[in-house]
């Protein structure tokens, strides 16, 4: 079966009447139960493209490129083989008892003999059957909302409130003069690559502090994995207060990804 029109922009597929794959919120759903399995927006991809093959088979190069770079994903053969994996055990725990998914060796995979209904659409989450609304719109049709007038004073007092707020925030921007942050040193412990960010016109902490900061961070997380971390540390002794942050950027699953952390203290 050669991929059609509406299988290759289908959002949601109906397999045998059982299950539900949601391409746009990525999850397959067992129609029975309402029970749901969510996944990876890589592994929908790949569900949806075999889907949209039927059961012409899904050559193992053309996926690579057809799903995986597409998607900025390793087009590896390792990483296919994982997500086919991924794939068959979330239908399996969908209560999908045949093997929907065939591999064809040195080729590549094909699909099983299965109904399959495609939508351009999501599904709602609850089949309900919409009130109609003719009566509502009909009420707004032909009429035309009478234009508000503003009361002088709420006008006077809107106005004020607008300079006074204008003037507090050139007044802390004058205060206040930061340049953009740099990173103002590097060093790395195995492969961490630690970055001290701090601002060129502003007093940092002194190098002992941040690197005791840096350490403090270094101790929760694993350096034998590849990552950048980014230490500011920044204390205002005329406000008395600290700020500390620390960001954690690496590759994880096939993503760089990053996370933060923020602390203030006074």
């Amino acid at each position: 079966m050669s991929p059609t029109q509406d299988s290759l922009t289908a959002q949601v597929v109906i397999i045998d009447g059982k299950l539900v794959l949601n391409g746009e919120r990525h999850y397959i759903k067992n129609i029975k139960t309402g029970e749901k399995v969510a996944l990876t927006g890589l592994a929908t991809a790949l569900l949806l493209y075999i889907l949209s093959r039927g059961t012409d088979v899904s050559e193992r190069d053309a996926i690579l490129e057809s799903v995986f770079e597409k998607n900025g994903a390793r087009p590896t053969e390792a990483n296919l083989n994982q997500n086919i994996s991924l794939l068959r055990k979330s239908l399996a725990a969908m209560g999908y008892e045949k093997e929907l998914i065939i591999t064809v060796p040195k080729k590549g995979f094909r699909l099983a003999e299965c109904d399959l209904r495609f939508k351009g659409k999501t599904i709602p989450e609850r089949e309900t059957i919409a009130e109609p609304k003719v009566a509502a719109e009909q009420d707004v049709v032909g009429t035309k909302a009478a234009p508000s007038r503003l009361p002088l004073y709420l006008l006077v007092f809107s106005v004020f409130v607008f300079l006074l707020t204008m003037g507090a925030f050139f007044f802390i921007k004058a205060q206040y003069k930061f340049k953009p942050a740099t990173i103002s040193r590097t060093f790395s412990v195995d492969k961490c690559h630690v970055n001290i960010i701090g601002y060129t016109n502003v007093s940092n902490t002194d190098n002992d502090s941040n690197d005791v900061f840096a350490k403090e961070v270094l101790k929760k997380e694993d350096c034998a994995v590849e990552k950048n971390i980014y230490i500011f540390n920044y204390q205002n002794f005329e406000s008395n207060f600290t700020r500390k942050f620390y960001g954690i950027c690496g590759f994880k699953n096939d993503y760089y990804q990053c996370s933060s952390n923020f602390k203030y203290e006074e």
